[in-house]
């Protein structure tokens, strides 16, 4: 149930403690191929350098060995392994490297590979390790705020594969704004085509998390250009007459926008 970095291992089996035993026949099956002509056969087991990179994922071994060890033994042995060299990612709820809140602390959910080691060292105190749970869900919670502030994660999978993000931790206390709105209150929307009803917003600060439109109580399908921060409405107007918008903007930090 090993779980290794690389996709070209070298597979080996060896019999430490039969003495005199000597390896006369093997046939060996890598994920259901016969690999035994390509085995090196040695007195007690034998070795296979993989020459092709195997397929991320689990992979399974099935070797039946005959021995000469006084008599003739026949051993049969079953086992797998899994290859991962994919650095595990760490997804946070941050904007452009940023972390915020709006208080001198700071509650973090974030997500990695499930049971990965993360080191954790904020600003100049001591580093300290924590893990993933069995979702890839893990919880930091920083205390004692300044302005402005560094974050070193470092993410480990049972692999060995390592990811390393360093981050900003700000405290803001603005909501985000809106910089243009088409249409606005109160006036007319000559066009029922898509995209054409938008609005542009802004946030200094920590940057804009999260969107929700709502048009007539119900909500709307959108999209939004998370690199010039705007939000189009996704859908057509199936009648004409008069609508009812709504709209909910939320920062890094939490400061809402109504």
């Amino acid at each position: 149930q090993q779980i290794i970095s690389s996709n070209k291992p070298t597979i080996s089996v060896d019999w430490p403690y039969a003495v005199g035993a000597k390896l006369k026949e093997a046939k060996v099956l890598l994920d259901g191929r016969d690999i035994s002509k390509k085995i090196i056969i040695q007195d007690r087991g034998f070795i296979f350098k993989t020459e092709k990179k195997l397929p991320e994922g689990i992979h399974v071994i099935d070797a039946q060995l005959e021995y000469d060890v006084v008599f003739k033994k026949k051993v049969f042995l079953k086992w797998f392994f899994s290859t991962d060299t994919v650095s595990p990612r760490i997804d946070l709820n941050e904007r452009n490297n940023t972390l915020a809140s709006r208080t001198p602390k700071l509650g973090i959910e974030g997500i990695t590979e499930p049971l990965s080691k993360l080191k954790i060292r904020f600003n100049n105190k001591p580093a300290r390790s924590i893990f993933s749970d069995k979702s890839g869900v893990f919880k930091v919670n920083l205390k004692g705020l300044a302005e402005k502030n560094n974050l070193f994660l470092i993410a480990k999978d049972r692999a060995g594969n390592i990811t390393k993000r360093k981050l900003k931790v700000i405290i803001d206390t603005k909501p985000p704004v809106i910089k243009k709105m088409n249409t606005g209150e109160g006036k007319v929307l000559f066009s029922a085509e898509k995209d054409n009803f938008m609005i542009a917003l802004a946030d200094a600060d920590s940057g804009i998390s999260k969107v929700d439109l709502n048009i007539d109580g119900h909500p709307a399908k959108t999209k939004y250009d998370k690199k010039k921060d705007v939000l189009y409405y996704g859908d057509e107007f199936v009648r004409d007459g008069r609508y009812v918008a709504s709209l909910n903007v939320f920062d890094v930090a939490g400061n809402k926008l109504s």
